[in-house]
């Protein structure tokens, strides 16, 4: 895996009101970790059968959350081998 790349660490059903309210749009929440200009983000988004429905939700956290998350997004690559 490359900390540069999203790598998903969590998928979860959709929620109704996640970034806007979509009630009909079904599909999952990919929560996404990446190491970006020395800074790691996090992201959130709805996909639907691999399209991305609302824009992602970006937030930067901090060094250990950051390693934190992304040693869970390996461990969930080697559970769930889905090329997200």
């Amino acid at each position: 895996m490359n900390k540069y790349q999203w790598n998903t660490y969590r998928v979860s059903p959709y929620q109704g009101g996640f970034t806007r309210d979509h009630p009909s749009a079904g599909g999952v929440v990919l929560s996404q970790i990446r190491l970006a200009n020395h800074q790691w983000s996090v992201r959130r988004l709805q996909s639907n059968a691999g399209q991305v429905l609302v824009d992602p939700v970006i937030t930067s956290v901090t060094d250990d959350l950051g390693e934190r998350l992304f040693d869970q997004a390996v461990k969930f690559a080697q559970v769930n081998p889905i090329p997200f």
